[in-house]
C-alpha cells in the first residue's frame, strides 16, 4: 500500500476546492451581469454588476482554496486512523 502524506490531501483539497471556487465564481458572473442589482461587499466597499462579478470571479477560488486548505488538513488525521484501522483488521 503506498503511503499518503498530508502534503497530497491539502494540494488536492485546495485544487478540487478551487475549481469549485471557479465555479462558484462563474455562476456568480453571470448572475451580476444579468441582475446588476445584486452586491458585492469588500470591506466597507459595495461593488454592482460587472465589477461585483469580476471580483466575484477572481476571490472565490482563493476562498474557496483557503477552505479546501482548511478541510483538508482536518480530513488527515481521520483518514490515517481508517487506514491504521482497516490495515490491522487485515492482519
Amino acid at each position: 500500500m503506498n503511503r499518503i502524506n498530508v502534503k497530497q490531501i491539502i494540494n488536492k483539497c485546495i485544487i478540487y476546492y478551487g475549481f469549485i471556487g471557479f465555479a462558484i465564481g462563474i455562476i456568480m458572473f453571470i448572475v451580476t451581469l444579468v441582475y446588476p442589482t445584486i452586491s458585492y461587499h469588500v470591506g466597507e466597499a459595495e461593488y454592482f454588476g460587472f465589477t461585483a462579478g469580476i471580483l466575484s470571479l477572481l476571490s472565490m477560488p482563493l476562498i474557496m482554496g483557503f477552505v479546501g486548505f482548511l478541510h483538508g488538513f482536518q480530513l488527515w488525521y481521520p483518514i490515517i486512523a481508517m487506514l491504521r484501522y482497516f490495515k490491522s483488521r487485515r492482519k
